[in-house]
């Protein structure tokens, strides 16, 4: 027998006896689950009625969830969601548990070259709606850590057309406190149109 033995705390055998807690969560999750998916509706018209390409605009919406980013349990909207080996257009609405919601455009390759010089425009629509630059050479972080963002209102504007034009993707997003739970459908679809508008070009 291996003399190595688990000890558990009371709070954790507090926890693993009280069903309630992690129901909670289940229902939760289910909610953020089924706000997602009324919210693809809502965003469907809105993109629908945009300019962006025809082969964005005929993605289809993906909502996952997933127990352990950074060991926390998270739900995710891609919509719209065009992801490829050289080239992404897409637009994230995460909910990640005990942090906050948020928004972000993801571009790269061909969409980042597009879309780039009106983004570079409409910088102070991305700034004045609080917006972080994603500044990490990995796209694939959505933790809002200092190493992987910024705020834009702290960067100097040219340091940021600098960053942007130099790395190979462009990510922008938006943060929506917990405690602004019941307006956050609200809250979102007004960044996803003020993401839209600032990409006209």
């Amino acid at each position: 027998m291996n003399s190595t033995k688990i000890q558990f705390s009371r709070e954790e055998l507090a926890l693993m006896t009280e069903a309630e807690w992690i129901l909670t969560k289940n229902t939760i999750i289910r909610k953020a689950q089924e706000m997602f998916g009324l919210l693809h509706q809502d965003m469907h018209r809105m993109i629908n009625q945009s300019s962006i390409p025809i082969e964005v605009k005929e993605t289809n919406a993906k909502i996952s969830r997933g127990e352990n980013y950074q060991g926390l349990p998270f739900v995710i909207l891609d919509y719209p969601r065009l992801f490829n080996k050289n080239d992404t257009f897409a637009i994230r609405i995460l909910f990640w548990w005990a942090h906050y919601f948020t928004v972000t455009l993801h571009l790269k390759g061909k969409y980042k070259n597009d879309f780039l010089p009106a983004v570079m425009r409409n910088l102070p629509q991305f700034i004045e709606n609080n917006f972080y630059v994603g500044v990490s050479d990995d796209e694939w972080i959505h933790a809002l850590e200092e190493k992987a963002y910024m705020p834009l209102r702290e960067i100097e504007m040219k340091d940021v057309k600098t960053k942007l034009n130099q790395q190979g993707f462009l990510k922008l997003t938006a943060k929506i406190g917990l405690i602004e739970i019941n307006q956050v459908d609200e809250k979102i679809l007004n960044l996803v149109q003020k993401i839209l508008m600032a990409l006209e070009t």
